[in-house]
């Protein structure tokens, strides 16, 4: 009777080991490439963390994953598959779950180049110094991990441990710090430390209000003058503008699989002038991702929402 008791005990502890390493890393699922990107303060007066991922070609697909975030996000900005046949980046469902300090963030996809970002609030701020603690958990076994930290233009003091060497200046003027992390087993944690002064609160990509391409003539014009024709250009553009965008409505309904019909393109698809590890493209065409009103190749805010562009 005793030993019946003591191999039931034994299972019970075994099961319940089992299921402790499972709440923190899960070992059925490895990355291949896993960058990290850490913006501060650049378009949200927050830490903007990007996770660029690759899965191992050992993972069977659709795969199931699950992430953890900080409990003070709340929730992801965004999460999204890139598509291997048009190199876009479409939205996934996705479903959370507090747990401690951290939010569970689990999704399926059919995919194995994934992008995930959130805002952390947890970049502090006293004065005119800034301090901001970054812990990757460990929740997957990663064979390759960099990690690019993106300098705000106005920082001072700046220090990162570990140490990232000199900076790199990208195309888009902002300057970044690589640190190549190497191999990290499941279970195993990273933390990055970083501290800077700046005495604004100035962001790295601020949204740029809409201007007029030019000045509109005064309401005393006569009609058939200046004021008359240029009423008549804006009506006659309009126009113009509307059956573009049906015509670029029926193209994408044409083009597109039925089941990415509700997709749309995240914001931040590629740092400007940096490569990532999934491959993501910058802007492809010569239309705003987020309205699909028509842009300009210099151009690297839409002039009709504001939107920022990816330059390419």
């Amino acid at each position: 009777m005793l030993e019946r008791w003591g191999l039931g005990l034994l299972i019970l502890l075994i099961g319940f080991l089992g299921f402790t390493h499972d709440v923190g890393a899960q070992s059925d699922i490895t990355f291949a490439n896993l960058e990290i990107d850490l913006w501060p303060e650049y378009d949200r007066p927050d830490m903007l963390v990007i996770y660029r991922i690759t899965l191992d070609n050992s993972v069977k697909l659709p795969a199931q994953l699950t992430l953890r975030i900080p409990a003070t996000v709340g929730a992801p900005y965004n999460v999204a598959y890139e598509d291997t046949a048009d190199g876009m980046l479409y939205n996934l469902n996705y479903s959370t779950q507090i747990e401690g300090d951290w939010v569970r963030v689990s999704f399926t996809t059919p995919s194995p180049v994934l992008q995930i970002e959130y805002y952390d609030p947890g970049l502090k701020k006293e004065g005119a110094l800034r301090t901001f603690e970054y812990l990757w958990p460990g929740d997957y076994a990663v064979r390759d991990l960099t990690v690019v930290v993106q300098q705000p233009p106005t920082a001072t003091g700046w220090t990162l441990i570990p140490s990232m060497g000199s900076g790199v200046k990208g195309e888009d003027g902002l300057t970044y710090y690589h640190y190549a992390v190497g191999e990290l087993k499941a279970g195993t944690s990273f933390v990055l430390r970083l501290r800077y002064e700046k005495a604004n609160d100035d962001l790295s990509a601020p949204m740029q209000p809409v201007q007029p391409a030019a000045p509109i003539e005064s309401a005393g014009s006569e009609p058939g003058g200046p004021w008359y024709t240029q009423v008549w250009v804006i009506v006659m553009g309009a126009g113009g503008v509307l059956i573009l965008t049906g015509l670029l409505w029926w193209f994408a309904l044409t083009r597109v699989p039925a089941q990415e019909r509700t997709s749309k393109r995240l914001r931040h698809t590629s740092r400007a002038g940096i490569s990532s590890p999934s491959g993501t493209s910058p802007l492809r065409g010569l239309y705003c991702p987020a309205c699909g009103h028509r842009v300009q190749p210099e151009d690297r805010f839409c002039r009709t929402c504001g939107t920022r562009l990816q330059q390419g």
